[in-house]
């Protein structure tokens, strides 16, 4: 009875074993390799020129930069919204003799429009401002420009308000900066080396935050949010011709 058994579990295992050799042998999936920061850097450009719209905050820290040559104001902060791929709609603080004033301004297809600190009345101004904020956002702004970055590296994972980022940063030369429109000049007046840190979503890859440290240690720090959300920037009715 023992010889049978043992001979029985023999051919059960040398039939199990043909069948194995048999069977296809399955293909090792190489494991995906990790984006460099190069990389990530363009993912998160990519993205977020993909997005139709959002919400931004930009604030000025150090020393004043002046707004309008013509007029002598000091930028403080804006809030605001962008419609890609043209439009946007800001509410700035800025500066005066000593005086905070606050006014809105209007970058639209056909022209830029802005309030009267004073009374609040509209009217479009006959020469555009230095400062685009819709090209700042777009291809040829500051998402597009992030991807010449010179030795990006990887800082780390943060979290910035409830969102896990990746944190990059990297340098740029003001004298090669990439600006045909010359709007990112506007912000970046001091010559010399700037560092540029970017949170980027760690699941949507959009631009969540974005700093430019000058060489003098000032800096410009803007927040990007609610990515795609319905928004439609349109002249503020009763704007003077």
């Amino acid at each position: 009875m023992k010889t049978r058994l043992a001979v029985t579990l023999s051919l059960l295992t040398a039939l199990l074993a043909a069948c194995g050799a048999l069977l296809p042998t399955a293909t090792p999936v190489p494991p995906t390799p990790t984006p460099t920061p190069k990389e990530l850097l363009g993912q998160a450009a990519d993205a977020t020129l993909g997005a139709s719209s959002l919400v931004f905050t930009l604030q000025r820290e150090g020393e004043p930069v002046v707004f309008d040559a013509t007029t002598g104001l000091n930028f403080s902060e804006a809030s605001g919204e962008y419609q890609a791929p043209d439009r946007v709609h800001a509410r700035i603080k800025a500066q005066f003799g000593g005086t905070l004033l606050e006014l809105e301004m209007f970058w639209l297809p056909e022209g830029v429009i802005t309030s009267n600190p004073l009374t609040g009345s509209y009217s479009r101004l006959g020469a555009s401002p230095a400062f685009n904020a819709a090209a700042a956002l777009g291809k040829d702004g500051f998402p597009g420009v992030l991807k010449t970055l010179d030795d990006v590296t990887r800082v780390g994972t943060e979290k910035i308000e409830d969102v896990e980022t990746d944190h990059l940063r990297g340098e740029m030369d003001q004298s090669k900066l990439v600006d045909p429109t010359g709007t990112l000049r506007a912000l970046m007046q001091a010559p010399g080396l700037y560092t540029v840190d970017i949170w980027m979503d760690a699941t949507t890859a959009y631009i969540v935050r974005l700093s430019l440290t000058e060489p003098g240690g000032s800096k410009w720090l803007m927040d990007l949010s609610d990515f795609n959300q319905p928004v439609e920037i349109k002249a503020p009715e009763g704007v003077s011709p």
